[in-house]
């Protein structure tokens, strides 16, 4: 047996190989994946699968549901879609799409190959079923009575032996010859004839019926009252062919109509536009029943009017015995009898109803006139309401929260938790004399009354608030409310209360904490940074005793660094968090004492400095400055030797790029030499600057010396684990 082929158009990968894998378990064929639009429509005209699983959000210019709409134009394939959107506008898009279902991804083995032999069954059916109705629509029609049909410019290619009787046209007259040549067909009163409807059908291709008020003009010029249909003719692609038209000679039922109606019509008017069920008990069996009786039990009128139907059959266990007692007693009792019951519908659906039953007469018989009127919406509203009350019951009696309900005249209801929490019992609180007020803390008080009033003259309110209370045994509590004003006209209340005097007092006790935290880390960060100041004032003071001038150089390089360092106490001293940094300042304020301790003035350097503002905590910022100090001070001591020439220029640009942070330190010196490798560097103050960017910051630095020299430096705005 030739294996069933699907063809998968899923964008993810994995989820797609994922649903190849399950396809492969039940035995069908994966004749390609694909992941767009475009690829599925070629996909189809190479492959011709027997389904298509079809992604609705696809890559490209279109998605699933365009697509498949372009494949059913093409192809006749069945469509099942997956996604994981379950949205009204989305379930109404494919079933536009006449699509034959959909799967929520992540999907199941086993809804997934019910789904898929689920619409391979339906399409078979489907297709099986489109080719019968066309067959037989056209000819269980035209059993019996008269019979034309037309081809779809309206000429006769058919006529059958009544219709030649009918018309008094023979076949040979007829054949070719337009509709309205030989079917003669007249509105009894506005003349209008059969084109109309005729046209309506071949080019709309819709059935029409004629009623009773048309008139068959034939060849012998005799008006003859016709019951006429009027159907297209199509072929298996639905094309529309021609038209069938089926009618007969009702003459003799008009004349019967005619009678019926005026012995009926004024009972009938009455019942048929009645909205509730009206049906007639006579002899223990429907006589009567109206087109609403018809309906909601879901039987034909003459399924109940037939002799063989069991009477009681439409009435639920429950109801039958007091039924029939009623019916074998109504006779006796003139006054109407309403009662509620249940009815049983042809497809065994209940219906609940309130029937009432009087006498009446019936063909001059002595009858029972039923009247049931549709109460099971009302009931099941009832049954909704009373499950409804009964779960919150069930929830409000079992919260951990307490719940009231309050009035005018005080409480309503108070849940268990509730009377925990006040520690009043449940007949003092529902009191008439009880006040509520009195468990309220002085201070609230007003604040209570306030929001009444508020709530009864219709202002808006919050409606969560915190307020004291004092319980039964005058414990002093602090509650967190949460309440709403009930629908109607009456002011009441509905209220969910939540002791939180246990988070109040230990937000008080974190509060404190904080603060002695607070000032125990400012004391640290200012010894800290005086500390620094020493250091750097006794490394002044050695560089002023020191004759050797590299001595001097390492010196005021230790200043310099220790200067990075001493910056951030100083800048976190001044700002409220205590670990974090503005590295744009930072950087600013370091740069300036680097410029300050060169004499940068007395040089005629230009300092340039560009920052975004960057928030960064303390240690990556302190990494950040001592690269900054290492390279600007490379940058004073080296890229300006006495004779160079022209204008003197160190710039520092910091942005923020994405998650990265861009750092170029750069001067217009004499640049480094074109083999310069800043990973082989010997001197202490770029590999200090390298190992800090690879090791603490995790970053990349880069040098470039086409004009001076620039570094360039990038990292990440957050910490990754290895920094962590």
């Amino acid at each position: 047996m030739e294996k069933i082929k699907i063809l998968i158009v899923e964008d993810q990968k994995t989820v797609a190989a994922s649903i190849q894998d399950s396809l492969h378990k039940y035995g069908y064929q994966v004749c390609a994946t694909v992941a767009t639009g475009e690829a599925a429509i070629n996909a189809v005209q190479e492959f011709s699968p027997n389904l298509i699983l079809m992604d609705i959000k696809l890559k490209g210019p279109i998605d699933g549901i365009e697509t498949t709409k372009i494949i059913n134009e093409k192809f006749d394939i069945p469509v099942i879609y997956l996604t994981s959107y379950g949205d009204l506008d989305t379930v109404e898009r494919i079933i536009k799409t006449s699509s034959y279902g959909y799967i929520y991804k992540p999907h199941n083995d086993i809804e997934l190959n019910a789904s898929v032999q689920s619409a391979l069954h339906k399409y078979i059916m489907d297709k099986r079923l489109k080719e019968k109705e066309a067959w037989l629509f056209t000819t269980l029609k035209s059993f019996g009575d008269a019979v034309i049909t037309t081809d779809k410019n309206g000429y006769i290619t058919f006529i059958n032996p009544a219709a030649e009787k009918l018309t008094r046209w023979t076949w040979e007259e007829a054949i070719g010859k337009p509709l309205d040549k030989i079917f003669n067909v007249r509105h009894e009163k506005n003349l209008e004839n059969f084109d109309y409807f005729l046209m309506k059908v071949l080019k709309e291709g819709t059935t029409v019926s004629i009623d009773d008020t048309y008139y068959l003009k034939n060849k012998d010029k005799n008006s003859i009252p016709i019951d006429d249909n009027c159907a297209p003719i199509r072929d298996m692609h639905d094309n529309i062919l021609g038209a069938v038209i089926v009618f007969k000679d009702i003459t003799a039922q008009k004349e019967s109509k005619k009678l019926l109606q005026e012995s009926e019509a004024k009972f009938r008017s009455l019942a048929e536009q009645s909205p509730n069920m009206i049906f007639i008990y006579q002899n223990a069996k429907f006589v009567y029943v109206n087109k609403v009786t018809e309906e909601l039990l879901a039987y034909k009128r003459e399924e109940i009017l037939d002799a063989q139907f069991d009477f009681y059959s439409i009435f639920s266990n429950e109801s039958k015995s007091l039924v029939q007692q009623l019916f074998e007693i109504k006779t006796k009792i003139k006054a109407a009898i309403p009662f509620d019951c249940t009815l049983i519908t042809k497809n065994g659906d209940r219906l609940e109803t309130l029937l009432t039953l009087n006498n009446i007469s019936y063909n001059g018989k002595s009858a029972i006139l039923c009247t049931a009127i549709d109460i099971t919406v009302r009931k099941k509203m009832e049954e909704k309401v009373r499950i409804s009350e009964e779960k919150y019951r069930i929830l409000s009696e079992n919260a951990l929260d307490g719940i009231y309900i309050i009035g005018d005249a005080g409480f309503e209801y108070v849940n268990p938790a509730f009377i925990r929490l006040v520690g009043y019992d449940r007949e003092e609180l529902l009191s008439p004399n009880f006040n509520y007020l009195d468990m309220i803390h002085p201070d609230d008080r007003d604040l209570i009354i306030k929001r009444k009033i508020d709530r009864g003259i219709g202002l808006k309110i919050e409606n969560t608030y915190t307020f004291k209370i004092y319980t039964k045994n005058n414990r002093l509590r602090y509650v967190e409310a949460n309440t709403v004003r009930l629908p109607g006209d009456d002011l009441k209340i509905l209220g969910m209360v939540r002791d939180i005097t246990d988070r109040k007092n230990a937000e008080e006790q974190l509060r404190i904490s904080l603060a002695e935290k607070e000032i125990l880390l400012k004391e640290i960060n200012h010894r800290v940074k005086n500390n620094l100041q020493q250091i750097l004032s006794l490394l002044r003071l050695q560089a002023s005793r020191v004759k050797q001038e590299e001595a001097v150089k390492i010196l005021r390089d230790s200043q310099n660094r220790v200067l990075s360092i001493s910056l951030i106490h100083e800048q976190l001293f001044k700002a409220e968090n205590l670990s974090e940094i503005d590295l744009a300042s930072y950087i600013d304020s370091l740069a300036k004492k680097i410029y300050k301790a060169f004499d940068c003035s007395f040089m005629h350097v230009d300092f340039d400095l560009k920052a975004e503002k960057i928030i960064l905590d303390i240690n990556r910022a302190l990494s950040c400055g001592i690269v900054v100090n290492e390279l600007i001070s490379n940058s004073f001591k080296y890229a300006f030797p006495e004779n160079f020439k022209g204008q003197r220029k160190i710039s520092i640009h910091i942005k923020k790029l994405d998650n990265d942070i861009i750092m170029s330190i750069a001067d217009n010196g004499i640049g480094l030499p074109k083999d310069f490798d800043i990973f082989k560097a010997k001197t202490l103050g770029l590999q200090l600057a390298v190992s800090i960017v690879k090791k603490q910051l995790i970053g990349t630095i880069k040098s470039e010396t086409d004009h001076g020299t620039k570094f360039i430096i990038s990292f990440k705005t957050a910490q990754t684990e290895q920094e962590q």
